[in-house]
């Protein structure tokens, strides 16, 4: 009979998480490629339901232990058998507790609960292994340099961000992977600072590591990231809740999927303002219809749910959480990838004037360098984990000096004049496990000059006020006949 009743509910959760993992897009994708239904099954929808089986299996087994012990302690089973449930009724029945002898109801009790805190840890096991976020979600940024000398942080005076030095990776099984390798960078009050690369260059690595956001395996060995005179990479976990949101706030990588989907708008735009200690309704509601209103929404989408919401409404709304406290720092991580181009513009205005209404300082990370330059007031320029060069939006538009940076500029056509062949940058970045000797553009660069570039020590060149760049052709130690030779395209600058 406990069979026969106790299959359905284990089989029911199953079955709905099974058909909301069908609709998944990776499932989706293995099915438009030609898989089989066994191999979608067993290799693409098992594994992500492996964990949930388990907790089914282990509750439906104790669920028939105490099922079982429950009915014989109430004698309506077998009681000549020995089982922890008969050893419950013959101590109830011989009145063990007015006797004195707790023991005889303790230690079937006590194996009972034993067996059950047994089947969840072995469930829990189970779920480690077949889910590593469950591992890596349960971890904080490590911050793993060594203690520096007492004494004055070395940031830039009138800052508001200043990192110095950061080295910031990834451990893995295999040795360190350093994604952030001694970037240094300033963002003035009021600034709208752009940040651009390719992929896997450090960017997102580099803001995650300076706001102490990196997810596990991540880690920051060395360096400083100074916010208003704090480093934050010195700060306790509870300094950094107090920090978070009220002096800097993030905009994530798609983060429209960040809002909860059973929540209504104007509860998760309360939820940072509460946390930060503002607590009267009305000046809650006050605060959510001035930030709708930044940024050019109407205040009855308070009300809605984020699925009666457009791509380009819901990323208002996170913008707009962002903003509640009016911190003096905002990180935008390519906030508008997932967009249109006509969104994208009509959000990026709607940020660039929020700010110079609020005087905040924005830190912009995207792929595409011809926004950064309309955008932006000073760019970045990342490489291989480093900053390769840096210089207002309009100085780097019209005299770019770095052979990545020129060839990132050409990747993108004019809007105007003849037609011309684009090509993108041949190569593949180096491995960032490795340890890099002289430029790390080396192998890509078409005008490298071998026993310099790929040997001595890289260093930034200041070429002008406020435009270093990272590139040997800009060394004043080396020969000018290599120079002419190899960067013959560029000398002219």
């Amino acid at each position: 009979m406990i069979s026969l009743t106790g299959w359905a509910w284990g089989a029911r959760v199953i079955r709905s998480q099974a058909l909301a993992l069908r609709h998944r897009d990776f499932v989706h994708a293995a099915v438009a490629s030609g898989e089989g239904p066994a191999r979608v099954i067993f290799a693409e929808m098992l594994p992500n339901l492996a964990g949930l089986i388990a907790a089914s299996f282990f509750g439906t087994a104790l669920y028939a232990v105490l099922s079982e012990a429950g009915l014989a302690f109430l004698g309506m089973g077998d009681v000549s058998q020995v089982t922890w449930g008969t050893m419950l009724y013959w101590a109830q029945a011989r009145g063990a507790l007015l006797q004195g002898a707790w023991w005889w109801v303790a230690a079937p009790g006590l194996c009972i609960a034993l067996l059950g805190t047994a089947f969840a840890l072995i469930n829990f096991g189970i779920d480690e292994v077949t889910n590593p976020k469950v591992v890596h979600g349960a971890r904080t940024t490590r911050v793993l340099r060594r203690p520096r000398p007492a004494g004055p942080d070395h940031a830039a005076p009138d800052a508001l961000l200043s990192i110095r030095d950061l080295d910031a990776g990834y451990v893995t099984p295999a040795g360190p992977v350093r994604a952030v390798r001694g970037v240094t960078l300033d963002v003035q009050p009021g600034e709208f600072v752009g940040l651009a690369g390719e992929s896997g260059c450090g960017k997102s690595t580099l803001a995650f590591a300076a706001t102490r956001l990196l997810d596990a395996p991540g880690a920051v060995f060395g360096g400083q990231a100074i916010l208003n005179g704090r480093d934050l990479l010195d700060l306790t976990p509870e300094e950094l809740r107090r920090v978070r949101w009220r002096d800097y706030s993030l905009v994530f990588q798609a983060s429209m999927n960040v809002l909860n989907p059973v929540l209504r708008i104007r509860e998760q735009l309360f939820d940072a303002m509460q946390a930060h200690g503002v607590k009267d309704p009305e000046a809650l509601s006050r605060r959510a219809r001035e930030l709708f209103s930044l940024v050019g929404l109407r205040e009855d989408y308070l009300a809605a749910y984020p699925h009666q919401l457009s791509g380009g409404m819901k990323q208002r709304v996170v913008i707009a959480i962002a903003l509640a406290l009016e911190p003096k720092l905002v990180i935008m991580d390519e906030p508008t990838t997932a967009l249109d181009v006509v969104v994208q513009r009509q959000i990026l205005q709607e940020i660039d004037a929020v700010r110079r209404r609020l005087g905040i300082s924005v830190v912009f990370i995207t792929h595409d360098l011809s926004l950064l330059v309309e955008m932006s007031d000073r760019i970045a320029i990342m490489y291989a984990g480093e900053v390769v060069e840096e210089a207002p939006a309009r100085e780097l538009y019209a005299r770019p000096k770095h052979p990545y940076t020129r060839r990132l500029m050409g990747a993108f056509p004019p809007l105007d004049g003849p037609r011309e062949r684009r090509d993108g940058i041949p190569g593949r970045p180096p491995s960032l496990a490795l340890d890099l000797s002289g430029c790390p553009f080396f192998e890509r660069c078409p005008q490298r000059m071998p026993g310099v570039c790929d040997v001595k020590p890289l260093q930034r060149y200041e070429q002008a006020s406020g435009h270093p760049v990272a590139c040997f052709l800009y060394d004043p130690s080396v020969d000018p006949t290599f120079k002419e030779q190899a960067y013959a395209p560029l000398a002219s600058d």
